[in-house]
């Protein structure tokens, strides 16, 4: 009943906008003239009640030339397709977690009748260039808002993508287990947080989910605030030049870190910028930053107990001896003694005789330690509250990337992929609601452009 009533009530709505004749002939500030259509002309707008049909005059420079006001759409504020505002943003609020065509059965089931899936990839395009826009834009927290510690992580994760020109296969054939291609999506964040204190054996007993000795309550793990993420894929720029260059997605979500940094960053606070041990994002950001006593270089001690762990597999097979070796060189790491394991990695190995496969994995975990030691100071850390783990990064690929966007056969295009990942990212953050504003404000303003033109336009009221 209240879905008819609101139903009856917006056809009503549309019934007393009239017919929009501003006279014959209407004159833009520009000192235009725009001429009225000899006849009305059909517009409809499916609303979350369905869809609405009305008559209404347009106004162009020439009979053949594009429409410039459609008045009764400006007055109503209607988008420039037949979706309105806001169920295009159900559309999209239900197709950030699945493939379209499952969310648009759903909202069918909610709404009634049936929602096309290339309408709504078609407004994930739009909104997805204009979440990009906005996320590139963040405004700085207020400052009261923010917690001691600033902290930026980025990392990447592949998402697969349609191979352009790949071949149609008949029904008969059989397709290749891993078709398509995968691009690099640089995932980006930027939060504070409150420092948390921990020893080495309390970080220790967390990664092992031990079980606590007491029922004491323990200090809650401080929550990250005004989390602003992001994702970026390589874009084609110009190169000044009549030419195009690619800009990697690394390049570009650096230098949205370095953006919000300088933007929140306050007077000697710290920076603590957590990522794994991918050599390109450091390198990219040493391009941007010089680290020092307030801008701290550290690495993700879950990427360097994994590195431990797999050095436990070359030494132990059983599972719980392999676990103790883990735990005893974790300990070890956490204490300040990253260069003390190292050595004795290798000499374990030179005992063991390790050639071959062996020697190398060794090899490997070693060197990646070492290349790492100078981020892995986790004594110091811990001692002055720093995070150690990027679980907020971590998190946000999961949510962002694997949870949408590496569904079982998905498929992107490097647009569409771009497309979905700035919409996933605004849904996630605080400024859901604050973007589909600036959204709808904008589409408005760029849809009617001559709006004003209606200020002394007045309906004709029907008599009841």
């Amino acid at each position: 009943m209240l879905w008819q009533i609101g139903r009856q009530t917006l056809d009503l709505f549309v019934q007393l906008q009239g017919d929009g004749d501003l006279g014959s002939e209407i004159t833009t500030d520009e000192g235009k003239t725009l001429r009225r259509s000899k006849a009305t002309v059909t517009t409809t707008v499916r609303s979350i009640f369905g869809t609405h049909r009305f008559q209404q005059f347009t106004y162009a420079a020439a009979a053949k030339k594009a429409t410039q006001l459609r008045p009764i759409s400006a007055r109503m504020s209607l988008p420039k397709r037949q979706w309105s505002f806001l169920l295009q943003e159900l559309s999209q609020t239900l197709a950030v977690d699945s493939a379209y065509e499952q969310p648009m059965d759903n909202l069918g089931q909610i709404l009634g009748g049936k929602f096309s899936v290339d309408t709504a990839e078609q407004i994930n395009a739009g909104l997805g260039q204009a979440a990009g826009e906005f996320l590139d834009q963040l405004p700085a927290p207020e400052a009261g808002s923010e917690a001691k510690l600033l902290v930026a992580s980025a990392d990447c994760k592949g998402v697969p993508l349609v191979k352009e020109d790949s071949p149609k296969l008949a029904a008969f054939e059989t397709a290749k287990k891993n078709p398509g291609n995968r691009r690099m999506a640089t995932v980006a964040s930027v939060y504070t947080v409150e420092p948390h204190v921990r020893t080495a054996e309390e970080i220790t007993a967390a990664l092992f989910r031990d079980e606590p000795e007491t029922n004491a309550a323990k200090p809650k793990r401080p929550k990250p605030k005004n989390k602003h993420t992001t994702a970026y894929l390589p874009q084609q720029q110009s190169d000044g030049d009549q030419g195009q260059v690619t800009i990697s997605g690394i390049h570009l979500a650096m230098a949205w870190i370095i953006g919000q940094v300088a933007a929140r960053r306050r007077q000697r606070q710290v920076l603590i910028v957590l990522m794994d041990g991918q050599g390109s994002l450091w390198e990219t950001l040493k391009l941007h930053l010089s680290f020092g006593p307030r801008t701290i270089p550290i690495l993700d001690i879950l990427h360097a107990l994994a590195y431990v762990w797999k050095a436990a597999g070359l030494f132990e097979r059983d599972d719980a001896r392999r676990k103790a070796f883990t735990r005893a060189r974790l300990l070890r790491i956490l204490r300040g003694d990253v260069r003390g394991v190292i050595r004795g990695l290798r000499r374990m190995g030179t005992q063991s005789g390790f050639k071959g496969k062996n020697a190398k994995d060794l090899a490997k975990i070693c060197g990646y330690l070492e290349k790492n030691a100078d981020r892995m100071r986790y004594h110091e850390y811990s001692r002055r509250g720093y995070p150690i783990a990027s679980g907020v990064i971590e998190g946000a690929c999961r949510q962002l990337n694997k949870d949408r966007m590496e569904r079982r056969g998905m498929r992107w295009t490097l647009e569409g992929a771009r497309s979905m990942l700035n919409v996933r990212a605004a849904f996630q953050s605080d400024h859901w609601r604050s973007f589909q504003g600036s959204y709808v404000e904008r589409q408005t303003r760029e849809t009617h452009p001559h709006c004003h033109l209606l200020s002394d336009y007045e309906p004709l009221t029907l008599a009841c």
